[in-house]
């Protein structure tokens, strides 16, 4: 079984750091993307404990001091270097070999819309490149993928729906889908209605995503939010989990 952990630890500070690597080593995960993480105090200790916990990290600072993803995993065959032009410390992607099963692991973290003087420019620039290097990635892979992250956007049929959202937005999720991926909440759970994140207005947002290449779908076990982890303030996050049915299947 590969257990996934995607999770947006919200830039903590190092003290709510702590806490959250005091959960996490109470956890399971093969591989783990954290998002919305800097150059900071908090992600230096999460590094030197995921190191600890035998994974190997993947981490590169925003070189103007901007968000990054930071993706730990065991099992790794290689590091992998997307070209991607646009924000590429805010994606990380490794090889790994897991019960005989070669993965493309991918982690993402998506703009958010940004400040009023510019608003939706960096996203819509990042959401443009992103789209055509998943494009490029599922044609030309050997490999099932996983990607997993805090994409920024919900999907078109979402409940509550968030009149304010593009249909360029609903678009990049629609992008994901026609470059062959599933979403693999959507596939385990059809009716499902979980949110990861909530506005001050009290609204939620399914913002955290994990997709499979169309491959890897059978192959999921189990989908599911932690809510905890935000009702209890470690992130405004829900953690979200996948489990992948691995053993004794090779491509």
């Amino acid at each position: 079984m590969l257990r996934v952990l995607n999770w947006n630890v919200g830039n903590p500070s190092a003290e709510r750091a702590l806490m959250q690597c005091d959960w996490l080593s109470r956890q399971a995960a093969d591989a783990i993307v954290f998002t919305e993480v800097k150059d900071s105090a908090a992600t230096r200790l999460f590094q030197t404990v995921l190191a600890n916990l035998d994974y190997r990290v993947q981490y590169a600072p925003d070189p103007d001091g901007g968000y990054s993803t930071l993706l730990a995993a065991r099992d790794v065959t290689s590091e992998v270097d997307l070209p991607l032009s646009v924000s590429p410390s805010r994606v990380s992607a490794c090889s790994l070999n897991a019960a005989g099963t070669p993965l493309l692991v991918i982690g993402v973290y998506v703009p958010s819309r940004g400040p009023k003087a510019k608003r939706n420019v960096a996203k819509r620039a990042f959401q443009d490149a992103f789209s055509q290097l998943m494009r490029d990635v599922t044609a030309s892979s050997s490999t099932g993928v996983i990607l997993a992250g805090d994409l920024n956007v919900v999907e078109p049929h979402h409940v509550p729906r968030h009149r304010h959202f593009g249909g360029w937005e609903f678009a990049f999720y629609r992008d994901l889908l026609d470059s062959g991926l599933v979403d693999a909440y959507r596939h385990r759970c059809p009716d499902g209605s979980d949110h990861s994140w909530f506005g001050r207005s009290g609204r939620g947002y399914r913002f955290d995503h994990v997709f499979v290449t169309e491959d890897l779908a059978p192959t999921i076990q189990d989908c599911w939010y932690d809510h905890t982890v935000r009702e209890t303030r470690l992130s405004d996050h829900s953690a979200m989990w996948v489990s992948l049915s691995l053993e004794g299947r090779s491509r």
